[in-house]
């Protein structure tokens, strides 16, 4: 049984014998000289068990064993004290500290090797057996092919009207890192954003995100843009999908605000998507380049079934109407959200959404809409609409089905 095995004392030459006999089983080997550092590795290495000198120069053993034993994740953790006190009261000192063996020194490498070996296996019989994994949260992604198409009213919206459809925990992420726009649509301040999640991917917890967090007045979390441009860093698919896994721990919902320009961020969370929602508008350009976001999503891999397409600012009078566009991208359209730019605009100049402000207008019944589909359609295929022409593919000089 192989494992990690911290190794605190201050003499040099013992935890060299040491460190060569348990290796000599194939065991791992950290060591720290004082308790301090000996603290400080246990929270960052996370040792399998910890052979603990009681003597040390700053904090001593029975220090050092009581504040790990404080902790919940050092609670089971098998603490091997070694004293060259060999009186039974000094014993019971380190017994009491949270020790589970006690060896004298000079320490007998046979019997440190067979005490190391007993506690492992005593732990994987008594280690509780893992909780089956908990369900995964789902991300909806909200993307447009172009600027000023929808894409942070619609998002917040449907946070918000999420939290009145489902009893869900739903957390909002502005993913346009570069102009993101969520902390005024909701009226949000937070002096830590999502720039600090990508800068330590690597050490990411819930401690953290909660310190990220802002919370709307509704129960929605939300995850800000950076506020300075200063703050852009490149990332990485892989940083991006750490903090997608971080992010799904702590909600049942990740509503991903994104932007225009499609780079490594927003490609990855569309790519990772439970559901997509896709916002277009009546206009030739607009459809052709949300045909092309469609390409690249199924070229990376996405099937497009849990695809949900919104027709934002939908006016009965516009040239392109419903149907043409469904012709267009071969795909049916599930919401049509009337325009209003009076209300739209009233809304994210106040930080009020609709979904608060004005509850029976037709534009919140839409986005009610939209949130009943990502609710009820997360293992159900958005079909898309038949009877197609053949002039659409020529429209755009290429066709995907």
């Amino acid at each position: 049984m192989k494992a990690k095995i911290l190794i605190v004392d201050d003499e040099p030459y013992l935890v060299r014998l040491m460190e060569y006999a348990l290796k000599a089983e194939g065991h791992e080997i950290i060591t720290a000289g004082t308790g301090t550092d000996a603290i400080k590795k246990a929270e960052t290495e996370k040792p399998d068990i910890l052979i603990l000198d009681v003597m040390l120069p700053d904090l001593n053993g029975i220090e050092v064993a009581q504040y790990l034993r404080a902790k919940p994740e050092f609670v089971h953790l098998p603490i091997i004290m070694l004293s060259a006190l060999a009186q039974v009261t000094d014993k019971i000192e380190g017994l009491k500290a949270g020790a589970d063996e006690y060896l004298t020194k000079p320490v007998d490498l046979r019997e440190m090797v067979v005490r190391v070996t007993m506690l492992l296996e005593r732990r994987a019989l008594t280690q509780p057996k893992a909780a089956p994994p908990a369900s995964r949260g789902k991300i909806i992604t909200v993307c447009g092919p172009k600027g000023g198409i929808g894409r942070t009213f619609t998002a917040t919206n449907l946070a918000l009207a999420l939290t009145k459809t489902v009893s869900r925990k739903i957390m909002l992420l502005d993913g346009n890192r570069q102009l993101g726009d969520i902390d005024l649509a909701l009226n949000l301040r937070q002096t830590r954003t999502l720039a600090d999640l990508l800068a330590r991917v690597d050490r990411l917890d819930a401690e953290l995100v909660r310190t990220v967090m802002a919370t709307h007045s509704a129960g929605v979390d939300v995850i800000l843009a950076p506020a300075h441009l200063a703050d852009l860093q490149p990332v990485q698919p892989a940083a991006v999908r750490k903090v997608a896994s971080a992010l799904l721990d702590m909600c049942d919902y990740l509503i991903v605000d994104t932007q225009a320009v499609i780079d490594d961020f927003t490609e990855t969370f569309i790519n990772i998507a439970d559901v997509i929602v896709l916002l277009v508008q009546a206009e030739i350009s607009t459809c052709r380049n949300a045909k092309l976001l469609m390409e690249l999503a199924r070229s990376d891999g996405q099937t497009l079934d849990n695809l949900i397409v919104v027709l934002n600012q939908f006016n009965p009078s516009d040239e392109l109407q419903p149907a043409d566009i469904e012709k267009i991208l071969y795909q049916k359209i599930a919401v049509k959200v009337p325009a209003n730019h009076e209300l739209v605009q009233y809304s994210l100049n106040r930080g009020v959404p609709v979904v608060v402000s004005h509850p029976k207008q037709n534009v919140t019944r839409a986005i009610f809409q939209l949130a009943d589909l990502v609710a009820s359609n997360d293992d159900k295929r958005i079909a898309p609409a038949g009877g197609l022409f053949e002039a659409a593919g020529s429209l755009f000089g290429r066709r995907t089905s």
